[in-house]
């Protein structure tokens, strides 16, 4: 059985290990549970890149990818080892 996190606010960092793996595509799934999800992912701290608030709507028991390779540099941390301000925020108005 497959197992995961269940909640309305999740904190994401992509790390930057090397590229010689494939780092694209880049992916977030997102899945709903009984009730529909109104989805926001945001970048809030990293106000230099004018990362887009992504709003997101994903019926009841559904999943929805949404794809954010376009905006690798955006949320790719790097150089690693280094704090930045790159942390992506998901925030559900009910549990996914």
């Amino acid at each position: 059985m497959l197992a995961g996190q269940t909640n309305t606010d999740f904190w994401f960092a992509a790390p930057e290990v090397t590229s010689g793996h494939g780092d694209t595509p880049i992916y977030l799934r997102l899945t709903s549970f009984g009730q529909t999800a109104n989805v926001t992912i945001s970048e809030p701290a990293n106000t230099a890149a004018n990362f887009p608030v992504i709003n997101v709507t994903i019926p009841a028991n559904s999943t929805n990818s949404v794809n954010l390779t376009t905006r690798k540099d955006q949320v790719e941390c790097k150089p690693p080892n280094t704090p930045l301000n790159l942390g992506i925020h998901i925030h559900s108005d009910v549990p996914i």
